[in-house]
């Protein structure tokens, strides 16, 4: 995603809980990006319908919400994919493997990662500079999660 941004825009990193930190401000990003799913508690609120809308209310005309979704035991690709369409949002997925546990070079471990945007140039910009990209493709009978209703059986890896 690095290289589809470029550092000049001015890089503004808020730790904090997404919704929480999002919620306080209404500022208009062009790159949200939400990593806290790769631990065996995810925080699912982060994931629900209610979230995908707040996210979508902060981004600018061209904005792009990046998941780093990487997870052992839960496939959250249906959730995104889901997500995706409850805010009118297109998406991708990529999964980035790395040989060994870290790549010596660049530190990079592997990851998998799931973009979506309104604007197709959004996403075109990031699809196209990497191979490996594949649009998110909702599960039949998936629920999108909100946040009165998710199940973590529904998107456990068998």
């Amino acid at each position: 995603l690095e290289d589809a941004f470029p550092h000049e825009a001015g890089v503004r990193h808020v730790l904090g809980d997404a919704r929480f930190e999002l919620a306080r401000d209404d500022v208009k990003y062009t790159l949200l990006v939400v990593d806290a799913f790769s631990s065996d508690a995810i925080p699912m609120h982060l994931i629900t319908r209610e979230a995908a809308a707040l996210y979508a209310s902060r981004l600018d005309e061209n904005g792009v919400l990046a998941f780093h979704i990487s997870n052992h035991n839960l496939d959250l690709s249906p959730v995104l994919a889901s997500l995706a369409a409850s805010i009118d949002f297109r998406g991708y997925e990529k999964e980035v493997f790395v040989e060994g546990e870290i790549d010596p070079k660049t530190g990079a471990t592997s990851s998998h990662w799931a973009v979506l945007a309104k604007d197709e140039l959004a996403l075109a910009r990031i699809v196209s500079k990497h191979r490996g990209w594949k649009p998110l493709v909702a599960k039949p009978g998936f629920v999108t999660f909100t946040d009165d209703r998710s199940s973590i059986f529904s998107i456990l890896r068998r």
